[in-house]
């Protein structure tokens, strides 16, 4: 039972890494509100280049659209942030639990939350930003933290899909 405590402790561990992740994350993009509506017209703003050879310009000029996105993406943040505390809260009160059943049968919350997570990052960053602004056309490249972003909840969304088996 000792080394299942110990395996279910260590996936919980990178579960509570990208909890934290996304908490700071959360507190941080209410803090700078402001600043962070000014980067997204930045990127929202600046004309679709010609040698995109896009059908139309994709550039948006709104303030009420930034402040918006800027929003909604706080909000994921603190989303993802509840189902993982949701998931973590129910695991840590079985962690010590013989029902190897059960146990893998609460992790879908978790699993749930890292998914998301990983939804987010990959939507923000590859789909809006980087696909449909160009902001690599602008010189604003985000493939570092689509790096450290997936890597972070990828690792431990493969962590935690290991099933615990009882112990020979």
């Amino acid at each position: 039972m000792k080394r299942t405590v110990v395996l279910r402790f260590s996936q919980l561990s990178l579960v509570i890494i990208c909890f934290l992740h996304e908490l700071i994350n959360f507190f941080t993009n209410m803090g700078h509100f402001s600043l962070l509506v000014e980067r997204m017209l930045v990127i929202m703003r600046h004309p679709t280049p010609s040698s995109a050879s896009t059908l139309i310009d994709r550039s948006i000029d709104s303030v009420f659209v930034a402040k918006l996105a800027v929003t909604l993406i706080t909000v994921i943040h603190l989303l993802v942030a509840l189902v993982l505390l949701w998931g973590l809260l129910r695991l840590v009160r079985d962690i010590t639990t013989t029902d190897f059943r059960r146990y893998n049968k609460k992790k879908y919350i978790c699993i749930l939350g890292l998914v998301l997570g990983l939804c987010q990052y990959f939507f923000l960053f590859l789909v809006i930003a980087m696909g449909y602004f160009l902001s690599w056309m602008q010189e604003i490249n985000f493939n570092a933290d689509i790096t450290t972003f997936a890597l972070l909840f990828a690792t431990s969304l493969f962590y935690s899909l290991l099933v615990d088996f009882r112990e020979m």
